[in-house]
């Protein structure tokens, strides 16, 4: 069987929400997993300990999607970057983790 990953923004979820709130909505609507978006939250603040508590109790697969840049201009790989989200994965408890485009 194929898992539904689906997006808060599917629902209208904007960055100023917490993206951990759908849950429930993703839930009942059939989904297996929710898309937690980097990109969504606004500036640093990353209330992903918060998101990983509101998703728990469903079950959901937790696909963490984060728009990094993997490289830096002289060609090396950007360490800091992809270090700070390995963190982030973490916190989620993130079971797949997705290079997202740059907004």
């Amino acid at each position: 069987m194929k898992s539904i990953v689906v997006p808060p923004s599917v629902f209208g979820c904007r960055k100023e929400v917490d993206q951990g709130e759908y849950a429930a909505l993703i839930a009942e609507s059939g989904g297996q997993g929710s898309e937690i978006r980097r990109e969504l939250f606004p500036g640093e603040l990353l209330p992903l300990e918060l998101c990983r508590q509101a998703i728990e109790p469903y079950d959901l697969i937790r696909v963490y999607s984060a728009p990094v840049e993997l490289w830096l201009d002289h060609g090396g790989l950007n360490e800091s970057r992809l270090s700070a989200v390995v963190r982030e994965t973490q916190t989620i408890q993130a079971d797949l983790v997705l290079r997202s485009s740059l907004v």
